[in-house]
């Protein structure tokens, strides 16, 4: 009989130990996941923010190509008109 209540206590046990072993791996999951969750958070605002900037900042660049055409076309220019205007 003590032999029975012995394998009756060491299964109850073992079931114990597994529940828990999973109930801790939870609360370990959660706080991994809790951590994960405010750094997504955190990249995704900073994404926002970056998106405004390039949007704010795209017509410059764009004004800025088109002055760096202009520059380069008034170089030629000049190039041409030195050209010309020296003697052979």
């Amino acid at each position: 009989m003590a032999r029975e209540e012995i394998k009756g206590l060491r299964t109850e046990r073992d079931r114990l130990r597994t529940a828990m072993q999973q109930q801790l791996g939870h609360q370990l999951d959660q706080i991994s996941n809790r951590g994960l969750i405010e750094r997504i958070a955190e990249l995704t605002e900073a994404n926002r923010k970056l998106e405004q900037e390039v949007t704010k900042l795209r017509p410059l660049v764009s004004h800025a190509q088109e002055l760096e055409r202009d520059l380069a076309a008034a170089r030629t220019s000049l190039r041409q008109m030195i050209r010309e205007g020296s003697p052979r």
